[in-house]
């Protein structure tokens, strides 16, 4: 990966501004471009320090390899990460205490068409994903089928995902012909929202 193509610099982040936008059926989601100014040092940091596991999951009647690799925070906590949770759990109202990561190390590196196990919160609850390296596309479309909307998230860009997002819609990364590294950083609640 070359780190010209990223912003660099310290890291910052900006302001968690930018519209909703409704998706109907109760979703929502809200795209931050370039919330973290300078992502490419997490990016490096957490690429090094994470613990990497290769997964495997059963598909019919087969066992095969899930195409990414998955890992938790590393210990100790990455400042950035736990500033990055306390800025987006003001803004949700929610506590977002569940944190993964998953590389995508390259364009073969893919998450098929899914909606998040969230349990009693699949019909209402707040996640959001913090993209860190290279551009993919993220894939969004209604869970009982149709037409998909297509988001290019960079370096940085945060999504926030709300409503019943996981319980009316599925997502997706899909396979790229070539695609540089990129961590995926998910910020997931356990519980009702924070009383205000």
């Amino acid at each position: 990966m070359q780190l010209g193509m990223f912003t660099s610099g310290s890291p910052r982040f900006r302001a968690l501004s930018g519209p909703r936008v409704d998706l109907g059926r109760g979703a929502w989601i809200q795209r931050v471009p370039g919330w973290l100014d300078g992502q490419v040092a997490l990016f490096e940091r957490l690429r090094s320090a994470t613990h990497w596991a290769s997964q495997q999951r059963q598909m019919y009647d087969r066992v095969v390899d899930v195409p990414r690799l998955l890992g938790a925070p590393p210990d100790p906590p990455e400042p950035l990460l736990s500033e990055a949770r306390a800025r987006l759990e003001a803004h949700t109202g929610w506590s977002l205490e569940r944190i993964s990561l998953a590389l995508y190390r390259d364009g073969n590196d893919s998450v098929a068409w899914h909606g998040d196990r969230m349990g009693e919160l699949r019909s209402s609850c707040v996640m959001a994903i913090l993209s860190l390296g290279a551009q993919r596309r993220f894939l969004l479309r209604p869970s009982e089928g149709g037409r998909s909307v297509t988001l290019h998230l960079n370096g940085g860009d945060v999504l926030v995902m709300g409503g019943t997002i996981h319980e009316t819609f599925e997502h997706a990364v899909p396979k790229e012909s070539h695609a540089d590294p990129r961590i995926a950083v998910m910020f997931r609640p356990s519980g009702r929202p924070n009383p205000t």
